[in-house]
């Protein structure tokens, strides 16, 4: 019950924080606050109205920005119903997600989404018509929204508004993306600097696939693998220490459910996040003849 109270309670704030924010204000520097992780996200849409760029050219730009990390957050959904997929703009402007587009029927929406805690046209100027009408056809048809905005995904989760949001990569794992595809959609991800790009669900996905394939897929998904891997240390140093914090996360949650790494997708994976957190390793033989594994820290070579 405590976490249920805690988690309404930061709905609360959310909303709260939206209420006292949503008049723009001139001499407010929206992107520096974007920038600050110590605060809210804000949506592309709030920023966008502080420009004088086309929406869509504002999207555009701030994948591109590389001082900018996208504030995105996943959002994973096992017990809906399939009822469907409806795209977020900016989700169509990311990772070629617009390609999935092509696939889905065009939806005209002419209801209101009609949140208590917010007016249809806060909503509207906080997410822009083409969001506002995406959570719409949400709530109606119980489709989910795809994502890459943490602001969505995290208002969504509000009972009284009545939609669901996924992020990009459950949304990928869901419709059952080959494996090679959804490692390099997660690079474009990483590219594009969206803050969370990877799971334990993720890393689960491609190493229970890569236990049923042949030794040649093998040898395939482990280079993509490393390849993805080592192309977090050219992103910079401030994404990086993001993707190492929320992948030893990750490997936390795999040990502490005493599951092995059988799977050499979460081994390479676990020597990555060691060498991202600054740890190196040396192997050989002790005094007594036994052969050791030995943990040192970058920098001081220290043995830990």
């Amino acid at each position: 019950m405590g976490i249920r109270k805690d988690k309404i309670q930061n709905q609360n704030q959310f909303i709260e924080w939206i209420q006292e924010n949503i008049t723009p204000q001139k001499e407010f520097d929206w992107l520096e606050y974007y920038k600050d992780f110590n605060q809210m996200p804000t949506t592309f849409y709030s920023l966008y109205q502080h420009t004088k760029l086309t929406y869509e050219q504002f999207v555009l730009a701030m994948f591109k920005e590389k001082s900018v990390v996208i504030r995105n957050m996943l959002k994973e959904n096992k017990e809906k119903e399939d009822n469907g997929y409806v795209l977020t703009f900016s989700a169509m402007e990311s990772v070629k997600i617009k390609d999935y587009a092509e696939k889905l029927i065009s939806l005209n929406n002419y209801e209101d989404v009609n949140f208590e805690e917010l007016s249809n046209h806060n909503l509207r100027d906080l997410f822009g018509i083409c969001d506002y009408d995406a959570m719409s056809i949400s709530k109606k048809q119980k489709k989910e929204i795809i994502s890459c905005e943490a602001t969505l995904i995290i208002i969504s989760q509000a009972k009284d508004l009545g939609i669901q949001a996924i992020d990009i990569l459950n949304f990928l794992i869901n419709i059952k993306e080959p494996v090679k595809n959804i490692i390099r959609y997660m690079k474009q991800m990483l590219e594009l600097r969206l803050m969370v790009i990877i799971s334990k669900r993720a890393v689960d996905y491609i190493a229970e696939y890569f236990l049923t394939v042949g030794e040649k897929e093998q040898e395939e998904i482990l280079m993509e693998w490393n390849e993805f891997l080592a192309s977090v240390e050219s992103v910079g140093k401030e994404y990086k220490s993001i993707f190492a914090q929320i992948s030893t996360d990750i490997l936390r949650n795999k040990f502490s459910e005493s599951e092995t790494y059988d799977s050499e997708v979460w081994k390479l994976f676990a020597q990555y996040i060691f060498h991202y957190n600054g740890f190196f390793f040396k192997c050989g033989f002790n005094e007594n003849g036994e052969f050791e594994i030995r943990t040192y820290k970058r920098m001081d070579n220290v043995e830990e």
